[in-house]
């Protein structure tokens, strides 16, 4: 019986030892140009869990990720475009992404000027599930198309710098299978920074924070009119929009003419600080020329108004719900006498919270007339 169970535990100690064996293989690191003189014949090379390290030097490749779970590490993986960076793995071409469980980390991605490629910088098949884009610069200076297409499920896009569309294409473009985080990314120099087009059915989340919008000749986010949109739950916190053109979001599908009251599907749309003439639009439907309902300047929250898309504050208020927030943007209303009779409706002006005799106030919201509080006015 001894001996039974000596054998027993030579067997079980050579099969923990045959199963760790091929864990450690199955993380094995590739090193580029070391290993294999190329991105593309490295991930030919490699097995699902494999690391491929990239080093400092320009890669004119088109490359192909067909292989699951893949972390693809340039020579600033970890640092984000805003870091202290050292000498860049930079791709002259592009990356097409087909495979699940991929992350590309700290290259900087010149595609617009690419001597082989005007594609797209990074495009994300619609199968592909669990991709990470993380601190990466992608310019597209040039004639290039979107500098990211996205596509895919549960997608992560984070500490990027993407720029260079001259004003043209998108930074983002956006088609989602699934859940998408766009956080701490700097999109500047777009025709739209993010533009959602279309997308597939289903009840997605749709993080987008702490990212800065810079210059973009037309909007900073965009959500198109496909209805699958109304399925999805957008979060829209903590931005910064500079100088985004006509709007720092335009939706064209959920507002319509009778449905103003500013319940912005079932997300949320908070803390974002916006530098523009045009602080937030609602595109509404059914007009040649559509109407603009323009949102709040500082804070956005769900069911605040901004009376620069009405014609006068009273029209504003008749618009609104109990408990809203109507944020007035400086300038002159010949309303005449305005009654409040909603109950807990705010009326804000632009100077909140500033003392009447501060001689740092804000251009004022001047109403040429008197403020009555209603029946139902609290």
């Amino acid at each position: 019986m001894k001996n039974v169970y000596q054998t027993l535990g030579i067997l079980l100690f050579s099969l923990t030892f045959m199963l760790l064996q091929a864990d450690l293989m199955g993380q094995t690191t590739i090193n580029v140009p070391g290993d294999h003189a190329t991105i593309q014949a490295a991930i030919d090379a490699a097995d699902p869990g494999d690391v491929i390290e990239v080093g400092s030097g320009t890669y004119e490749e088109e490359f192909n990720v067909n292989v699951n779970e893949l972390t693809i590490n340039g020579a600033n993986s970890g640092t984000p475009h805003d870091g202290s960076r050292s000498d860049e793995s930079v791709i002259d071409g592009s990356i097409d992404i087909s495979a699940n469980d991929i992350t590309i980390d700290g290259f900087t991605i010149e595609h617009g000027n690419s001597s082989i490629s005007g594609e797209r910088g990074i495009s994300i098949s619609a199968s592909s599930e669990g991709v990470s884009i993380l601190n990466n610069v992608l310019d597209g200076e040039g004639d290039a198309r979107d500098a990211i297409f996205v596509s895919g499920v549960d997608t992560h896009i984070e500490g990027n710098h993407i720029f260079g569309g001259n004003g043209n294409r998108n930074g983002l473009w956006t088609q989602p299978s699934g859940n998408l985080t766009v956080e701490n990314n700097l999109i500047e120099d777009y025709r739209t920074s993010m533009n959602f087009n279309s997308g597939s059915s289903g009840n997605f989340e749709i993080n987008i924070q702490n990212n800065e919008f810079f210059p973009a000749s037309v909007h900073g986010i965009s959500i198109g009119g496909n209805e699958n949109f109304n399925d999805y739950t957008f979060t829209i916190e903590d931005n910064t929009f500079e100088d985004t053109g006509f709007s720092a979001v335009s939706d064209r599908h959920t507002a319509t003419t009778s449905n103003r009251n500013g319940t912005w599907r079932d997300g949320i749309i908070s803390n974002n600080t916006i530098n523009i003439d045009g602080a937030f639009w609602y595109l509404l439907e059914g007009n040649e020329d559509p109407e603009r309902w323009i949102l709040g300047a500082t804070s956005i929250y769900n069911s605040t108004r901004n009376v620069g898309g009405y014609t006068s504050i009273q029209d504003a208020i008749d618009d609104a719900d109990a408990e809203d927030e109507i944020v007035v943007a400086p300038g002159t209303y010949d309303d005449g006498d305005v009654t409040l009779d909603k109950d807990n409706l705010q009326l804000i002006g632009p100077n909140e919270g500033i003392a009447g005799h501060d001689p740092n106030r804000n251009d004022e919201a001047v109403i040429h007339g008197r403020v009555e509080l209603g029946e139902k006015s609290g």
